[in-house]
């Protein structure tokens, strides 16, 4: 009797095109999986690198990119162009094409024009409407320029990836809602003296304190709403100074100031990195030049070893660049003001605010962040080093010298040192 077939010998016996099928499935996979891997290991890696491109480019992002419309804020308005758009001088009288003035011509006429004011806590109501329409402008021509530089920066930014344009460092914004005030507090570009005015609105007399670390206990940010949201509703305000300044007065304040601690004594032995004499030579009238300090071009030096070795936000806050030490990429600030303009833009918040019998503004914590033009203690600092070495400072700052309109030119000529530029 034949044997009968089975009936399950079809499921029983091999199938090639089953096989492969399935091999096929695992092999996609795999791929799938491989490229998922490599997407997430490689996303922050690549932009990183698009972060530093735009970093390193930024002058060219901010000449390249088209306008874009003012920030728009609700308690400071948008303010009108900085001047009328003059036709050139050789042009047909019947030509379209236009200039834009130089900003730094025109906020030098500005200066001028508020200068004349006289006392800017005493003006007639259409001196202060002028001096408001003045400022504002003024805030409004940052606010673009950082405008077009953060928008990229914005398109690429990930929660994930550091950004100190972005990311908000601990207590580095004061928020004090009862008064409707907010600032980014940025190390020697006024913070003592803001830290102090901050402290004064708080309503406190704190003996033997340090302003900058006691005041963040006193006007955190809010926890309750978004940041963003608190911070907008608020008259908001940050200053900046011209980086060469800011590295004097470090200089002279940590390093050189009959104040000087032990700590920091033993910082500028790692700084030197050399034997130092066991005292002062009072005989040497100037301690830029007694051994017992490290000279400026010593601290120079270090400045930029530091630069190669860490990144910018691991750098110290105190010559970390601006741009590297407020968000200015998160939020739009009601007020970017400047060092060598700050009695105005004292003058605007406090009245704007409404707050003249509650911040003094004749209070400056550390003169030597206040000196302006021809600072004598600038002047010795600077005319003590190499013009190459200024120059490789100037571009060691490059990104804040181009979002704040700063060139080298211009300050060594206001401090008489012109002459700088030919050593370098």
């Amino acid at each position: 009797m034949p044997l009968k077939r089975p009936r399950n010998l079809t499921m029983l016996s091999f199938n090639p095109s089953t096989r492969t099928l399935r091999s096929l499935k695992k092999v996609v996979l795999a791929i799938i999986l491989f490229l998922t891997l490599a997407f997430l290991i490689l996303k922050p890696i690549v932009q990183k690198k698009l972060l530093d491109i735009v970093l390193e480019k930024g002058n060219e992002k901010i000449s390249f990119m088209p306008e874009s419309p003012s920030f728009k804020h609700n308690e400071v308005p948008q303010g009108p162009s900085p001047s009328p758009l003059k036709s050139c001088p050789h042009q047909d009288s019947n030509a379209t094409q236009a200039i834009v003035p130089n900003p730094l011509m025109v906020e030098e006429q500005e200066r001028i024009e508020i200068s004349n004011m006289g006392n800017l806590y005493n003006l007639t109501s259409e001196q202060l409407a002028r001096f408001y329409e003045i400022k504002e402008a003024q805030y409004a021509r940052r606010r673009d320029n950082l405008y077009k530089f953060c928008r990229p920066i914005r398109q690429i930014y990930d929660p994930g990836m550091k950004n100190p344009m972005i990311d908000i460092s601990p207590h580095c914004i004061l928020y004090d809602k009862p008064d409707g005030i907010s600032h980014c507090s940025i190390a020697k570009v006024a913070s003592t003296t803001w830290c102090r005015h901050f402290i004064n609105l708080a309503g406190v007399d704190p003996e033997g304190v340090i302003e900058q670390f006691y005041v963040k206990h006193l006007w955190p940010l809010p926890t309750d709403v978004p940041v963003e949201k608190a911070i907008a509703e608020t008259l908001s305000f940050v200053i900046i100074r011209n980086p060469l300044s800011r590295l004097a007065s470090v200089y002279y304040e940590k390093f050189v100031d009959s104040n000087i601690n032990p700590k920091q004594i033993q910082k500028s032995i790692q700084l030197t990195g050399r034997e130092r004499p066991p005292a002062r030579n009072e005989s040497i009238e100037f301690p830029e030049d007694d051994p017992f300090f490290p000279s400026p071009t010593e601290f120079l030096n270090f400045i930029v070893n530091d630069f190669e070795r860490v990144h910018t936000e691991d750098l110290n806050y105190h010559w970390r660049p601006q741009h590297g030490s407020c968000p200015f990429c998160r939020f739009n600030f009601s007020v970017y003001s400047k060092m060598e303009d700050l009695h105005e833009d004292t003058a605007f918040v406090v009245q704007k605010a409404n707050l003249t019998t509650r911040i003094k503004p004749e209070l400056h914590k550390n003169l030597s962040q206040s000196g302006g033009k021809g600072s004598s203690k600038e002047n010795r600092f600077w005319s003590r080093v190499h013009g190459k070495m200024i120059q490789e400072i100037f571009d060691l700052y490059y990104l804040d010298n181009v979002l704040w309109d700063y060139t080298l030119e211009a300050y060594l000529q206001s401090l008489d040192l012109h002459h700088k530029l030919e050593e370098s």
